[in-house]
């Protein structure tokens, strides 16, 4: 029985052992070096061509992605439509703020509180939602896109266009 304890635990410890080899980081599989001798990744590939914005931007292209100014859009809510102001610069979101809602408190207004810093921090609606507050936080981040849409200058709508006449569905 004893031997059999020690076999079994030889074999957790051999599995145990390759797992965590295989999970370790790709600095530390470096094979063949000493622990002094470690090489980065950066240090064995040759330096990336970089190309600068004066060499890539031409004339026209100066102006930036948004019309400087502020923009406001609305999105339906949990509770009714959330209303938003965006203020933007030429290249950036630099502000958004809720001005209109009726999300229930407690719950998409944590959305309401979170969402516009985390948009301008991320100077983009790619950002994720608040737990627990979805359909508020996809308002604002619908809400937003809008305005922003509004600022680059993108007043298409992307409706699709439907015939005059009755529709059935089902599922």
């Amino acid at each position: 029985m004893r031997k059999h304890f020690f076999k079994q635990a030889g074999v957790t410890a051999l599995c145990v052992s390759m797992a965590l080899a295989g999970c370790s980081s790709p600095a530390s599989q470096n094979s063949g070096q000493t622990a002094g001798s470690e090489t980065t990744v950066a240090e064995t590939e040759a330096p990336a061509e970089t190309t600068t914005a004066a060499e890539t931007t031409k004339p026209e292209d100066t102006e930036g992605v948004y019309t400087p100014g502020t923009y406001t859009a609305q999105a339906d809510g949990f509770g009714g439509p959330v209303k938003v102001e965006v203020t933007v610069d030429a290249n950036a979101i630099t502000a958004v703020t809720v001005t209109e809602h009726q999300e229930t408190e407690g719950v998409g207004t944590k959305a309401i509180d979170a969402l516009p810093g985390a948009i301008v921090d991320a100077n983009s609606v790619d950002v994720d939602d608040i737990a627990g507050a979805t359909v508020s936080s996809t308002a604002i981040k619908t809400a937003v896109a809008d305005a922003l849409k509004q600022a680059s200058g993108d007043d298409s709508q992307e409706e699709a266009a439907l015939k005059d006449g009755t529709y059935t569905a089902e599922a």
